[in-house]
């Protein structure tokens, strides 16, 4: 099963420095609405988080290469939260059958921890059967592989050794995939702005109109004056 996944704070364009003094910290996807409006709304009222924009660069990057490696018989899913591809990936996938994943994320999401999938351990949990003993190298049997397109400053800290990791600046290096099977994109809330839902949603047209239809199941409007006024 081949898979393209898109997190879309991998296009917000803050260094791992800004991201960190300015955006939410203790950042957790299960809290509830109110409290993640709340803890955006008090981050608006100081500083330019208003000014920081999507990386244009590396959303054209981004459009290209699904241009390439995705058309109508790829299935399309949006999600706010980054967890549910473990599901909509073991939902399709045979026990031999080998999996590819390219991920366009600022996090590489292969962190082993938690009882249960989520947003960060997702890797980790559908690697687990394909992985030697250790977790840190795949079986070559398999013929499975995960590459990781970052951004330049990401922290690598737990990254596996099986994992390929290319920046925003590598994408001419991905393989030429002969169309995915499934396009996952999340638009992970707790670690994008509100500003940017509008390019969000805009992003999630093109591919609809130019590649393949998105069920959007799960990515909740924000109300963007809560922020902004």
């Amino acid at each position: 099963m081949k898979v393209l996944s898109i997190d879309w704070d991998f296009l917000v364009d803050a260094s791992a420095d800004y991201r960190c003094m300015n955006f939410p910290d203790c950042c957790n996807e299960n809290y509830s609405e109110f409290i993640q409006n709340t803890i955006w709304s008090t981050r608006y009222l100081y500083g330019s988080l208003r000014e920081v924009a999507v990386d244009k660069d590396a959303l054209i990057e981004v459009k290209n290469y699904i241009g390439r490696t995705c058309s109508l018989h790829t299935r399309g899913v949006a999600y706010d939260s980054h967890k549910h591809i473990y599901d909509e990936v073991k939902s399709s996938l045979s026990p031999e059958e080998p999996l590819v994943v390219i991920n366009f994320d600022f996090h590489h999401d292969c962190y082993q921890n938690g009882d249960s999938v989520d947003c960060g351990n997702w890797v980790d949990y559908l690697y687990k059967d394909r992985t030697t003993p250790s977790g840190n190298r795949l079986k070559h049997s398999t013929g499975s592989s995960y590459t990781w397109v970052s951004r330049d400053d990401s922290d690598d800290a737990g990254i596996p050794r099986y994992v390929r990791r290319l920046t925003v600046n590598q994408v001419s290096s991905l393989p030429e995939v002969d169309n995915f099977d499934l396009l996952y994109v999340c638009k992970s809330p707790m670690w994008s702005p509100p500003h940017l839902d509008r390019e969000y949603d805009d992003f999630i047209t093109w591919i609809n109109k130019y590649i393949t239809d998105v069920n959007d199941l799960g990515s909740k409007p924000r109300n963007i004056n809560l922020y902004t006024g």
